[in-house]
């Protein structure tokens, strides 16, 4: 009840300082990220890098993100106009009160995978659980419902994300996102295997670009020039990632050579016609899915206001 008290008390407050445009005559917003800036990101930069957010009259400002940043909230109750966040993550935080709106998906393939040693026997979902532990975020959605459809996965210990535990532990499994950590860890020399949630079946969309409800309704504008700016940008970075990945790796040195790499990795799991589209389909699917693993109390009567395609371009 506290919480509430005061994510309401913050909305009051944010709510009246909407974004003003500078004195450039662009409208100064912030962006922040899910995570440290990574090739996942790579459109948001390209869309600072390469002007074309101040083509569209943006002054964009890109916040990164890391362990324990709460964006969705941060989004909700605007200290940010815009962040990133994924599908199942929106309906979870959606459901606990907090308004937030996908517009763009960039990720139409789940990159979210499960790592494992060469000589760990992960040819399948059930040999999750001869793993000696898993280097996971139990909280997260799609570990809640990789134990539902794999019951005997709760008797594994996990623990907090740390590449250098999983490096160390030869009999351990631990998640990531298959253009990135995979490339990582097989450039230090160790031989690694994966398996794609997608492949299980669960596959939200990934990457998205939110907003608060607030936003849409005040300044349906400003959501529309962002919007269709960074459907632009993101294609424009998917053929030429080049310029942006400099951005990138100056705010991010560990990812080093395998950027350009992950950065190739992206146009196969993010094809879409328009760039960022989003169908009620999938929407209802994850939200069955949530329900069924706890995640969701209920499926949202409300799916409908989870995301608003409407201000895509049909570029």
């Amino acid at each position: 009840m506290k919480k509430l008290v005061f994510i309401l008390a913050s909305l009051l407050l944010f709510s009246c300082q909407e974004e003003k445009p500078a004195e450039t005559g662009q409208a100064k917003i912030k962006l922040k990220l899910n995570w440290f800036p990574e090739a996942e990101h790579g459109g948001y930069f390209h869309g600072v890098q390469s002007g074309i957010y101040k083509q569209a009259g943006l002054d964009v400002e890109i916040v990164s993100g890391g362990p324990g940043n709460p964006v969705e909230t941060e989004v909700a109750i605007g200290r940010f106009e815009f962040g990133i966040a994924n599908a199942d993550k929106i309906l979870a935080v959606r459901e606990n009160g907090l308004k937030v709106v996908g517009l763009l998906a960039p990720y139409q393939t789940s990159p979210r995978c499960l790592i494992a040693h060469q000589n760990e026997p992960l040819e399948t979902f059930a040999d999750i659980a001869k793993a000696n532990r898993l280097i996971v975020n139990d909280t997260k959605p799609f570990y809640k419902y990789l134990v539902h459809k794999h019951p005997e996965i709760k008797k594994n210990q996990t623990v907090a994300y740390s590449q250098a535990l999983f490096l160390g532990d030869f009999q351990s499994i631990m998640q990531g996102y298959i253009n990135s950590e995979p490339l990582i860890i097989r450039d230090k020399g160790f031989d690694i295997k994966t398996l794609s949630l997608a492949d299980l079946g669960y596959n939200p969309y990934a990457s998205v670009l939110i907003c608060r409800e607030e936003l849409i309704n005040t300044n349906p504008e400003l959501v529309k020039a962002m919007v269709q700016a960074t459907q632009k940008a993101w294609i424009a970075y998917l053929k030429n990632p080049s310029s942006a990945n400099k951005v990138i790796i100056e705010k991010n040195p560990e990812l080093g050579t395998t950027l350009q790499r992950s950065a190739e990795l992206l146009p196969g799991m993010m094809s879409a016609d328009p760039f960022g589209q989003m169908t009620p389909e999938r929407w209802n699917t994850l939200a069955k899915q949530l329900h069924e693993c706890g995640v969701l109390k209920a499926i949202p009567t409300d799916l409908h206001k989870v995301y608003n395609t409407s201000f895509l371009s049909d570029q």
